[in-house]
């Protein structure tokens, strides 16, 4: 599968933006198909987490993810531990500020996560 780029101008910091990211508790408030985020382990870099995403008429997975972070760099990386796909999935997010505004750069290895919850892309 082929690597895949983007970069998204924000309305917010950099830093902002990094802690909406990280902020992984948060997500089943705005993702519509995450209905419930359990942190298993949290330390000073890194979170051991798990997505449970219901979409439609399939019935609610679990996704086990490693989220290492840096928050001097504002990087942030997750790979896929676990779930019902068996594959590689890897997310690299640096966040940026370019003249005052926001800069996301995210960098992806796309597989068929993304086909499961129904984009064609």
């Amino acid at each position: 599968m082929k690597n895949s780029k983007r970069e998204e101008i924000v309305s917010h910091s950099a830093k902002k933006l990094f802690n909406i990211v990280l902020d992984i508790q948060s997500y089943p408030e705005y993702i519509p198909w995450c209905t419930k985020m359990v942190v298993n382990e949290k330390k000073s870099d890194e979170i051991f987490a798990d997505m449970y995403v219901k979409y439609k008429f399939i019935l609610t997975q679990k996704f086990g993810s490693h989220v290492k972070f840096n928050k001097k760099e504002l990087t942030i990386q997750t790979s896929y531990l676990e779930g019902p796909l068996k594959l590689e999935l890897i997310h690299a997010l640096n966040a940026r500020t370019l003249h005052g505004v926001g800069l996301l750069l995210l960098d992806l290895k796309p597989t068929r996560l993304w086909q499961l919850f129904g984009d064609s892309e």
